[in-house]
């Protein structure tokens, strides 16, 4: 990893961060790929192009970058927990699933890692796995909406409708207008009327 990249290098990091932050992802790509083409052991450059190449959409060339941030910087949790990210859109769940405990195995107090590795296992059928990732995450940050709406969806696989639904009014109180959440928790609501109407059903014939 270089420490101490050239004065060229540095301003095209400078200038392509710059552009990042002001959501200009071409000037942004275009001055990260010089900075890196400059010092191509320059780790926070190759992390932050892939992150342009991400947003612009370009996942393949996002993992190649972050490909060269790991190779220099292994034990930066960064580089494995983005690649994972960008693998598991691609429908790389294993290979997702790798980085993400590898990301997780350098910095366990992440609970943007817990809840992605979560989603992962979840995609698998894992979902015991899952919802012990989900846990771990609200352990860390009990306010995430995203990780009590996941954390409901992988308790209703395992028919534990009631904590879903605890877990579904959870993520709803933290976000009330979403959309996905409000559809989940209707959902388990229906299933347990229909539930008590075949129960009642059953009592009387």
């Amino acid at each position: 990893m270089t420490d101490h990249p050239s004065s060229q290098g540095r301003g095209f990091y400078t200038k392509g961060v710059e552009a990042l932050n002001r959501g200009n992802l071409d000037v942004a790509v275009e001055a990260l790929a010089l900075a890196v083409k400059g010092d191509k052991d320059f780790s926070a450059a190759w992390r932050t192009l892939g992150i342009a190449l991400a947003r612009q959409g370009e996942l393949e060339k996002a993992i190649a970058a972050w490909d060269q941030m790991i190779a220099l910087d292994p034990e930066n949790s960064e580089g494995w927990y983005n690649r994972g990210t960008a693998r598991y859109d691609l429908g790389r769940q294993e290979a997702a699933l790798a980085d993400f405990q590898r990301s997780l195995q350098l910095n366990g107090n992440s609970p943007s890692a817990w809840n992605n590795q979560g989603i992962v296992l979840y995609s698998l059928g894992h979902w015991d796995a899952a919802l012990n990732s989900y846990n771990r995450a609200l352990e860390l940050s009990s306010g995430d909406s995203r990780a009590w709406h996941n954390r409901g969806a992988t308790l209703r696989k395992l028919g534990r409708h009631h904590e879903a639904s605890e877990s579904y009014g959870r993520s709803l109180e933290l976000e009330p207008n979403s959309a996905a959440t409000n559809r989940a928790l209707l959902r388990i609501i229906r299933a347990s009327l229909r539930r008590r109407s075949l129960a009642m059903t059953k009592r009387w014939t």
